[in-house]
């Protein structure tokens, strides 16, 4: 009995750290941006200061208080979950 308690609690702790794996930047990021609680910390390979000035203007124009945003690579911006599809294109636009 206690083991069929044990699988429902492994399958939740699997997805849970599935979801925080899936959701953290490419290990082969050039550079990436990280967002908490509105404040934004530029890490790796230099950005241009125009695409970072841009960038925070659409992330707070849309609000956005978590996340990151990264550039691996092969040269794609990679978004987390958290940055809505509409803002993407926008984002690689000034980006890249």
């Amino acid at each position: 009995m206690p083991f069929l308690i044990l699988i429902p609690i492994a399958l939740v702790a699997g997805l849970v750290i599935g979801y925080i794996i899936s959701d953290s930047p490419p290990s082969d990021a050039l550079w990436t941006i990280h967002i908490s609680k509105g404040s934004y910390t530029f890490e790796g390979a230099p950005i241009d200061q125009w695409k970072k000035s841009s960038a925070i203007d659409l992330l707070s124009g849309w609000n956005i208080d978590t996340g990151f945003i990264a550039k691996n690579t092969e040269s794609r911006i990679v978004f987390s979950e958290s940055i809505p599809e509409d803002i993407r294109q926008k984002l690689r636009n000034v980006l890249n």
